[in-house]
């Protein structure tokens, strides 16, 4: 099911919402045959070397632009997303459970992660159902050398504000950073994470798991979760989850 972040350059250039600088830029990478040194981007689109190279970096974050080094210079050209190898460990169906300890076990400081409204339901009926079910599971949302961007739906962060405190404690741990989007039923039932090495997708739907540790799978999520993120509303988590 990771697999469905594979996706295209072309697709995320669709969804993204580029600043002038930066659509400049994509654009003169388009227009060039071979990649560019920051330089002959300067000249070719008259800025200031510090708002190109920054602009630079925030593409390279999402996954649209790449550098490339060798012992001459540095150059720049448009990314490729597309999954065009073999994945060095297959794609594997887990438990959820295993899945979640996938992520714990991870020694990456970060984690990235999207939460649908489906699945933040299905998580707070199992909550109710065994109280004590995520309680190894989810201990990495608690660990506080992790820091964790969080994505969430407008519905799902409406049902975490409605539920009682001691159920959030349980297993809802707050991330460091939130972002909320519209609702998607795209993304509905799924809770998906990356530590930036491997994919976790949960598919709260038909209650299954998968990791993949395809770099592919895991750029092209990453890519498109910075991409979300620029059209998100930014919130505090204290005013979704309260003092946790």
């Amino acid at each position: 099911m990771s697999k469905i972040f594979n996706i295209s350059l072309g697709e995320v250039l669709r969804i993204a919402k580029l600043n002038k600088t930066e659509t400049a830029i994509v654009n003169a990478l388009k227009q060039s045959k071979n990649p560019l040194t920051v330089g002959r981007l300067i000249d070719s689109l008259r800025l200031e070397r510090l708002v190109v190279f920054y602009n630079l970096k925030k593409l390279e974050k999402r996954g649209i632009v790449k550098c490339n080094s060798n012992f001459r210079a540095h150059t720049w050209g448009l990314a490729s997303m597309d999954s065009s190898g073999t994945s060095v460990v297959a794609e594997r169906n887990v438990t959820i459970s295993d899945a979640y300890q996938a992520l714990h076990n991870s020694a990456q400081q970060k984690l990235y992660g999207i939460q649908g409204a489906g699945a933040v339901k299905e998580i707070i009926k199992l909550i109710e159902k065994e109280r004590n079910i995520f309680t190894k599971t989810h201990v990495r949302q608690k660990l506080r050398q992790v820091i964790i961007d969080g994505i969430i739906t407008e519905k799902g962060v409406g049902m975490i504000k409605g539920m009682p405190k001691e159920t959030i404690e349980s297993h809802f741990g707050r991330p460091t950073i939130l972002h909320v989007i519209p609702d998607n039923s795209f993304i509905d039932n799924y809770e998906i994470f990356s530590d930036g090495k491997l994919l976790v997708t949960v598919d709260y739907s038909r209650k299954i798991a998968h990791i993949d540790e395809d770099l592919n799978a895991v750029v092209g999520f990453l890519g498109l979760f910075e991409t979300i993120k620029v059209g998100a509303v930014k919130k505090k988590p204290m005013e979704v989850y309260g003092e946790i």
